[in-house]
């Protein structure tokens, strides 16, 4: 017995609403019921997947009737759709355009979604398709529209001198679309409410002046060929993140200016510097500095363009190797510690990383000079998603009241306030996989850190001994006389294998020689067998 299809409609649509047009298109032809259902189904989504399945099965000419009969069904659903006046909520369409044909079926069926007042329409058509579709001009002064996202458009605004008006218009993302800078302030003068702009591998667009807008509250761009400059002036915005790292383009981004006093995120991907001569942005939380070039080290106008992101309560590098996060030391001479304000650092390299080696030492204190009063630091190596390169390594770090002894504070001679090595009173770092040389950090914190009180090292949030073994004594003694000095034993297999020879009974817990790290003692009554 068929129960889910007695299910109230709207249970009904919210299903349909979260599998492909391919099944959706299966029910509504299988079962009356689901036919029903999706005639008043407010979301419509023609996707690559029917198409895709239908190249499997069929070809040639039998692919096209195929394709003919599924234009046949969309369009007399639209068309009925219209007629009964129900409402459209998302109208996505993702096709290729083989002849002008295709593109005038596409605008019958943009009239029919912008009659039903469609509130959300995605136009994605591929890349090497033979026509290039040509946006109606009523697409651009529709009042229902809260999304627009036009995937390889173009725009023809000539018959209305270039009017948009979408006055309902809260997100918009353009990708691959020819545009200039008087087209784009037209799209941002004529959608008042709009919060939210991407663009993406768009080109014809020199500069980006987003001026005065109150609500606009993020902006994302990304691989734009010609753009040279940007910058945002609006009191609300949240968000902005930039991409320019693609080696198909010519990077010619050189500036961006920013006031934006409510700005919480800050993303920067690059190849190339360019200019932050301007960041009003005083609550900025977590900024995000990218250099994608392996080969391109670090220089006075990266130090500069850090020093911007001072203000950031949690700055994140992402960097190709850990040498490319290495500061030069005739850099920290002449140059102060750009984000001497920052608490928590996080380093992202997408390269595998060995915290064996002796680079962890140089690595730290690299990544100290760039901020040198963290609370935490991060370091990230390798992908997740491949469990046997990827490792992390934590550092939690507490201060007390720094005090000068007379030691040589060069330092710090240009910080505003005394850096870590006058100050850290303790250290707590957590391996993920344990591969970190506990050895060379402790000796780098111990030597570098006079005030230094206590050292902790973990593998997986489990503490480090001294002789290697996780959370377990150092030394096992019987009657004061070690039985063994270094035991990895992180489920008591060790304690599992005394008691197999011996019947014993854990009675204290002590260490002779350092009170600290105690020690369980073992009595031994008499042997098992």
């Amino acid at each position: 017995m068929d129960r889910i299809s007695e299910l109230p409609e709207p249970i009904l649509q919210h299903i349909l609403s979260f599998l492909p047009f391919k099944q959706v298109f299966q029910c509504a032809i299988l079962a009356k019921r689901w036919k029903h259902v999706w005639s008043t189904f407010p979301i419509l989504r023609f996707d690559h997947t029917y198409f895709n399945s239908l190249s499997k099965i069929a070809r040639g000419r039998d692919v096209w009737l195929k394709r003919g009969d599924l234009y046949s069904f969309v369009e007399q659903n639209l068309e009925s759709r219209r007629k009964q006046r129900l409402l459209v909520k998302n109208f996505t369409l993702s096709d290729r355009l083989g002849r002008q044909k295709s593109a005038s079926r596409v605008d019958r069926w943009l009239s029919f979604a912008l009659e039903s007042n469609v509130e959300e329409l995605n136009l994605d058509f591929e890349r090497f398709a033979s026509v290039c579709y040509c946006l109606p001009q009523s697409v651009l002064l529709s009042k229902s529209l809260r999304l627009l996202s036009l995937h390889r458009c173009k725009f023809d605004t000539s018959s209305t001198g270039g009017l948009i008006n979408m006055s309902s218009l809260r997100k918009v993302c353009l990708v691959e679309v020819h545009m200039d800078n008087q087209f784009l302030q037209s799209l941002v003068v004529g959608c008042p409410a709009l919060e939210d702009m991407n663009l993406k591998w768009c080109y014809g667009l020199k500069g980006i002046e987003l001026l005065c807008h109150h609500g606009l509250m993020a902006v994302g761009i990304e691989e734009n060929r010609d753009l040279e400059r940007v910058e945002l002036e609006a009191p609300n915005l949240c968000s902005v993140h930039i991409v320019q790292t693609s080696c198909e383009i010519n990077l010619n981004l050189v500036e961006v200016k920013l006031d934006a006093p409510k700005l919480c995120r800050f993303d920067h991907y690059t190849r190339s510097v360019i200019s932050l001569s301007s960041l009003n942005a005083l609550n900025l939380s977590v900024a995000t500095y990218g250099m994608i070039s392996r080969d391109d080290p670090w220089n006075v106008k990266k130090i500069e363009f850090l020093s911007k992101l001072s203000n950031s309560k949690l700055l994140s590098l992402s960097l190709q190797s850990a040498e490319n996060a290495i500061m030069p030391k005739r850099l920290r001479k002449t140059v102060s510690s750009p984000t001497y304000n920052v608490k928590h650092l996080h380093l992202i390299l997408s390269s595998p990383m060995s915290f064996t080696r002796y680079a962890i030492g140089e690595l730290v204190d690299s990544l100290l000079w760039i901020s040198p009063l963290l609370d935490s630091l991060t370091i990230e190596a390798g992908s997740i998603y491949k469990p046997d390169d990827y490792d992390k390594i934590s550092f939690k770090l507490s201060y007390e009241k720094p005090v000068y002894k007379g030691e040589n504070s060069s330092c710090c001679k240009f910080l505003p306030f005394p850096c870590w090595r006058h100050c850290l009173k303790t250290v707590e770092i957590d391996n993920r996989r344990g591969s970190a040389d506990k050895e060379i950090l402790s000796n780098y914190f111990f030597e570098n850190a006079k005030t230094l009180e206590n050292f902790q090292f973990l593998v997986g949030g489990k503490k480090i001994i001294d002789d290697g073994t996780f959370g377990t004594p150092e030394y096992w003694t019987f009657e004061g006389v070690p039985l063994k000095k270094s035991a990895y034993i992180p489920d008591c297999k060790m304690i599992k294998h005394l008691k197999s020879l011996y019947y014993l009974d854990l009675l204290n817990l002590e260490n002779q020689n350092n009170p600290m790290k105690p020690v369980i003692s073992l009595a031994m009554f008499g042997r098992s067998d």
